[in-house]
């Protein structure tokens, strides 16, 4: 993985592109992820929702072959001081941390109980 970042980062850009079902059903590849947290330039394929999760300053999208071949020919305009706030972002709201603090707050919404606020997970009230 330590390899693979180094690649993403130090790369020109970096092309993610989904399966028709990902695109369609709007499940956003983890490369996406890794690629802006390397420090990446990303181009990614139009996927559905993907501009309401990743600020669509962070990576250059293409729909159709033309698009593609014209990010492709462009020059190198991308920013470092862009990419350094990427890597910041992805670390503060999609690192392995962040997404177990969500899963954490999730789990722990699913034991509240009516009147009681919450309970700890490991309480003798949840009988499993």
């Amino acid at each position: 993985n330590a390899v693979l970042s180094e690649l993403y980062g130090a790369s020109r850009l970096v092309v993610c592109d989904h399966w028709d079902y990902m695109r369609d059903m709007g499940y956003i590849s983890n490369r996406v992820f890794d690629v802006l947290g390397s420090g990446g330039h990303l181009v990614v394929d139009s996927v559905r929702g993907l501009e309401d999760i990743v600020p669509e300053r962070y990576y250059d999208v293409f729909r159709t072959e033309q698009e593609f071949a014209d990010i492709l020919r462009a020059p190198d305009g991308t920013d470092p001081e862009m990419r350094r706030e990427a890597v910041d972002w992805v670390a503060r709201n999609h690192s392995f941390e962040a997404r177990a603090i969500v899963f954490s707050e999730k789990i722990q919404q699913l034991f509240e109980l009516p009147g009681q606020g919450k309970t700890p997970i490991h309480s003798p009230a949840l009988k499993w």
